[in-house]
């Protein structure tokens, strides 16, 4: 998304071609390029655009002017969040369809999304200011990991 910011085009995304298109469209073709053939492509391709209309006006027109500093790193938290979330979720597996009470079930989910995101906020600002907001896939990977791991063992406190 920096590349993107700074008027680069990212190999196999020509992001001026989406200049004057809605930002929703553009999330969407940023979605699927990131996805790829990942086995984690839905995912990615959710959490992707689950990001951006959380920052970003998803009905006004594409500028890459637009994505500013804390644009990006704002996109990367709710990003990293709902990545995070579905890592939880996945890991809940069976266990997460138990309930008959549908009504508790999406409080649940919420309570999970807002503890991760609140876990995101507040760890990943370090990251950020550490590293600038380029980051490496490695580096967001053990992120994500040790957040995941986080997140469920504050959850499991909070759940007692």
């Amino acid at each position: 998304m920096k590349a993107i910011a700074d008027g680069n085009d990212v190999e196999g995304l020509d992001a001026s071609r989406y200049i004057g298109k809605t930002v929703d469209r553009f999330a969407q073709e940023l979605a699927e390029h990131l996805g790829g053939d990942s086995p984690d492509a839905d995912i990615i391709q959710i959490a992707v655009q689950e990001a951006i209309e959380q920052v970003l006006d998803v009905d006004t027109d594409f500028d890459p002017n637009s994505l500013t500093d804390d644009n990006i790193a704002q996109i990367m938290i709710e990003y990293l969040a709902h990545s995070i979330f579905q890592i939880v979720v996945n890991e809940a597996g069976n266990s997460w369809n138990r309930s008959d009470d549908v009504v508790t079930s999406a409080k649940r989910e919420t309570e999970i999304l807002d503890l991760t995101r609140e876990h995101v906020e507040q760890s990943f600002a370090s990251q950020v200011q550490n590293k600038g907001v380029q980051l490496g896939s490695n580096a967001v990977e053990s992120y994500m990991r040790a957040a995941a791991r986080h997140v469920w063992q504050t959850w499991e406190r909070y759940d007692d």
